[in-house]
């Protein structure tokens, strides 16, 4: 029962995925000498994050819906963290090894990024469709990718965490306002938004039609 939970929601792939970069990064620092890519480990912990919140709320939901509802809020809160490592390509530069190996293990990262955001994704939608219906659910599934391309702007150019919304709302809000009342901001804003909301929308879509497909 658990391990066919575990494949009907892309654990196996997205465990592999991890696993991959850890190796990289583990291979880069014997070869370097240094851990300078400890970072990344961290950034991808926090993508897993998500993911577990996401089967947090799927068990909780089968005994009460209401149950579902913290886990849900945080896995949307945590939603960014994963895509989120798509931009650390930005930092191919940072660690001086060789550029195809740095190349390979910043995308090997990415992957693994949007892989555990689809499969969180998937998991929320069909809690979503066994209780509101397919149309509420694709609704569901839009407007979080939607936030989620807010939250990755949020976190790459204004630099505020998931957790900030707790221990530093007032911040946050603040910044919001005036990113909000800025319009000099706004072509950035609405680019990098709909860029990665777009990314995550089309890797789910794709993962929907390879999965009607093998079905």
């Amino acid at each position: 029962m658990i391990h066919t939970r575990l494949a009907e929601s892309l654990f196996y792939p997205s465990a592999a995925a991890s696993g991959f970069v850890l190796i990289l990064v583990i291979g880069q620092t014997l070869m370097l000498g240094d851990f300078v890519a400890g970072f990344l480990i961290w950034n991808l912990i926090l993508a897993w994050i998500p993911y577990v919140m996401a089967m947090w709320a799927e068990a909780s939901a089968q005994r009460s819906l209401w149950r579902a509802i913290l886990p849900g809020i945080a896995w949307l809160l945590f939603l960014p963290n994963a895509p989120y490592l798509l931009t650390d390509l930005i930092h191919l530069e940072r660690f001086g090894f060789v550029w195809w190996y740095d190349l390979g293990m910043l995308i090997a990262l990415a992957w693994s990024g949007a892989l555990l955001g689809v499969a969180s994704l998937f998991i929320m939608q069909r809690i979503v469709r066994e209780r509101l219906g397919t149309f509420m659910s694709w609704v569901f599934v839009l407007t979080s990718c939607g936030l989620n391309g807010i939250g990755i702007y949020v976190g790459r150019f204004l630099r505020w965490n998931s957790w900030d919304i707790l221990f530093n709302p007032n911040w946050l809000i603040s910044d919001t306002l005036y990113l909000l009342n800025t319009p000099a901001y706004y072509p950035q804003m609405i680019g990098v938004s709909g860029l990665f909301a777009g990314f995550l929308a089309l890797g789910y879509l794709t993962l929907m039609s390879v999965r009607r497909v093998a079905a």
